[in-house]
């Protein structure tokens, strides 16, 4: 299912991570609809996880947000990127994961242009 996200945060359970910037999740809509939806980690580029520095930023990922938590998805007005996966800022208890993972040294800042 498309869903047009329109840029407002959502709350949501992580069902996975695939690897550091791209999460699978239940996003509750409202009014008992909920929809599952796979997020590329917004403003981010985290190492591949078939390489060690990939692996240890998937780790701090599940660390802080395990399968099962609960957070809040804020997107980014309904843009998609080239895979089609929603771009997303993950927050919990007001905390911007995305940044948090530049921050620790897990990911740079990307801006969708070349890598």
């Amino acid at each position: 299912m498309s869903f047009p996200f329109d840029g407002n945060t959502y709350r949501c359970v992580i069902l996975r991570h695939i690897d550091a910037d791209t999460s699978y999740a239940r996003v509750h809509l409202g009014m008992d609809v909920s929809v599952n939806v796979t997020f590329r980690w917004a403003g981010i580029n985290a190492p591949e996880l078939k390489t060690d520095e990939g692996k240890a930023a998937t780790a701090a990922v599940n660390a802080w947000l395990p399968v099962g938590a609960r957070c809040d998805v804020q997107t980014t007005k309904g843009k998609k990127e080239k895979f089609g996966r929603y771009l997303a800022v993950f927050l919990v208890d007001g905390v911007d994961l995305n940044q948090r993972l530049i921050d620790e040294g897990f990911a740079v800042p990307y801006d969708g242009g070349p890598r």
